[in-house]
Parts: C-alpha cells; structure tokens; sequence
C-alpha cells in the first residue's frame, strides 16, 4: 500500500507541473488578421517614388497572462534575390493599440530578414486582449527594382 501511495505521488508532482504549464498556454493566445490585401500595384513612376500606405493592414490579437512577451517581425521576399530589395523598403507603423501597459519602443519600424523587436507585454494577471493595428507601409526605394512580382512574407514570433 505505501509503494502505491508513494508511485501516486511521484506521478502527481511529474503532472502538476505539466498540468500547470498545459492551462498557462490555454491563457495565452496569438491571432492575426488581415484587414486588406497586402497587395499593391504601380502604373507609372510617380508611384514608386511616393510612400504607399495600407492602413490598418495587420491587427495582432494577444491574450497572455503571467509571463512577459516579447513581440517580433521580421520580412522574407521570394521571386527576387534577397540583396536586390532596399533594407527599409516596408516597414509596420502602429496604428493603435488598446493597453497603456503595452511598452513600444518604435512606432515604425523597417523590418529585414532578422527579426526586429516590435514591443513588450509586460506580465500579467488576468486575460486581457491586446490589440495592436499596424499599417503596411512601402516606402519609396531608393534602388532600381526589376519589373514583375515580388512576393514577400512578413513573420511575427512571441518570445
């Protein structure tokens, strides 16, 4: 009886903790939404000289609770070689964000193939939502870029 007793034991301190972390990442959850296509298109020079904004392009839904989290992005371009692409072509300007706790530390930011620190949710002991929009912006490139498409894919990860 008391070998079962300890065997039970033992498997309930291996599962507390498992059991613990399981409901941790049930409070925490990432979603993003495309508001618009993040698709443009250019007829004639002038165009490509000008900034080019989708407002309200991208809209990060985050519910942590209990850790610091660390948001970052970064961009990935196929259909052209990777050094042919201006550094600071597209960039996330934030649009809002629904938190006063939600630490920014710029609110553009050029993004590159490295990922690039957006912003800090502090720690946090209930489930609330955050909201951050950003606006896609493509800036006006300061090197020739070939005709035809260039396909990007922009990558956010939570640390």
């Amino acid at each position: 009886m008391k070998q079962k007793m300890r065997q039970l034991f033992l498997v309930a301190l291996i599962l507390i903790p498992a059991l613990s972390r399981a409901q941790a990442d049930a409070d925490n959850s990432f979603h993003i939404t495309l508001n618009t296509p993040l698709i443009t298109s250019y007829s004639n020079i002038d165009e490509v000289l000008a900034p080019r904004v989708l407002q309200n392009a991208i809209e990060l839904t985050l519910t942590q609770k209990g850790y610091t989290r660390n948001i970052m992005a970064s961009i990935n371009y196929t259909g052209i070689s990777q050094t042919d692409i201006a550094p600071n072509w597209i960039s996330l300007k934030l649009r809002s964000v629904n938190s006063s706790n939600v630490i920014i530390y710029q609110p553009q930011v050029n993004l590159s193939l490295s990922p690039i620190l957006l912003s800090t949710l502090p720690a946090s002991s209930g489930n609330e939502n955050i909201i951050l929009v950003y606006d896609l912006v493509i800036n006006p490139s300061n090197i020739f870029l070939f005709t035809g498409n260039i396909n990007y894919s922009i990558a956010f990860s939570i640390q």
